[in-house]
This record gives structure tokens, C-alpha cells and sequence, in this order.
């Protein structure tokens, strides 16, 4: 391939490559895309994630956020040690068949989130909307109670029963409205 063919490449931190496939997982999931592409999509940015983590000393990413309860925090660092990413080293395995846990999906994206953020990462409007949908989908999981947000019960359980992309187009409009008003006061 000659060289005016060949593509531009690019540099990229790895935690903003991190939040870019974030980013990417949660469009799909909040879209209905296939949960495989989902699925390892997510993986991926958790392993870039706890990787960068590790290196930076950056320390309680899920157990101690409460995010697990304590009756299943071995269960889920047994789960994240191993492969989260079955298809990630495909001749290494001599199993054709995988299992993709949907579940397992949700919480490598949450996860990731809070490593970024643990690692000073500002939330995007799109991050944000995951974050707030797993907390509303995954209340006995979370630290955050939406009542005590003082939203209405009627209110939590209409954005529960909404469909996730119409979810995500919604939050992210009154996203982009709250900035608005916040940059003009």
C-alpha cells in the first residue's frame, strides 16, 4: 500500500480510548444493538480502565462503592478476573461456545464509569444518562436512592418503564438545556 493510500493514524490517550468505547457500548445498548458487540465492547473499556486504575493506585472501583453486595463481592472478583471478554482470545480457548450475561455487561459499563470518574473523567451527557438508567433499573445495587432525589414515585417508575432510547434522547436534551442555562447565568 503506498504511503498516500495508507489511512491517518492517530495517538490517543488510553483513558480517553476508554471512554470512547464507553461511549460507543453505551449508544448500542441504550439503541438495541447485538449484546455480543455490546458485550465486548464493554469489556474492553473495563480491562483499559482497571488497567489504568491499577497503575495509578486508583482503588475501589466496585466493592467498597457499594455498587456489590457483600454476599456476592467474591462471585464478582472471581467474574472480573477471569476473561470478561470470551471472545477476546478465541485460539487460546478450546470451547466454541461462549455466554455473553447481559447483567455482566451493565455492571462493566458502570464500573468503568466510576473507574473513569474515580480517575477525575467528567461524566458526558451520554455517560450520564447510563449512569442515572442503571441506578434506576439496579436500586438494591446502587448507592443512590432516587427518592431521596426527591423525585416523585410516579416520576421513577414512568422513567423505569421507558423504553432506553427514548430514555437516553430525553436525558441528554435536558442535559444539554441544564448546561445551556448554567453557561448563560
Amino acid at each position: 500500500m503506498s504511503a498516500a493510500a495508507r489511512l491517518d493514524c492517530m495517538k490517543i490517550a488510553k483513558i480517553d480510548a476508554a471512554g470512547r468505547l464507553i461511549d460507543a457500548a453505551i449508544e448500542m445498548f441504550f439503541f438495541g444493538y447485538d449484546p455480543v458487540a455490546i458485550h465486548t465492547i464493554a469489556a474492553a473499556s473495563h480491562d483499559i480502565v482497571r488497567g489504568l486504575a491499577k497503575r495509578r493506585g486508583v482503588t475501589g472501583l466496585s466493592l467498597s462503592a457499594n455498587l456489590i453486595e457483600r454476599e456476592f463481592h467474591k462471585q464478582w472478583n472471581d467474574m472480573t478476573r477471569s476473561d470478561t471478554n470470551p471472545l477476546k482470545h478465541a485460539d487460546n480457548d478450546q470451547n466454541d461456545d461462549v455466554e455473553v450475561d447481559p447483567e455482566l455487561t451493565e455492571a462493566l459499563l458502570m464500573f468503568s464509569l466510576r473507574g473513569l470518574r474515580r480517575m477525575g473523567h467528567t461524566c458526558n451527557g451520554l455517560q450520564a444518562a447510563y449512569w442515572t438508567w442503571f441506578c434506576l433499573h439496579h436500586p438494591a445495587a446502587t448507592p443512590i436512592d432516587m427518592y431521596s432525589l426527591k423525585l416523585p414515585a410516579e416520576t421513577v417508575t414512568a422513567l423505569r418503564a421507558m423504553p432506553k432510547s427514548d430514555f437516553v434522547r430525553k436525558f441528554q436534551e435536558a442535559h444539554r438545556l441544564e448546561r445551556t442555562v448554567k453557561s448563560k447565568a
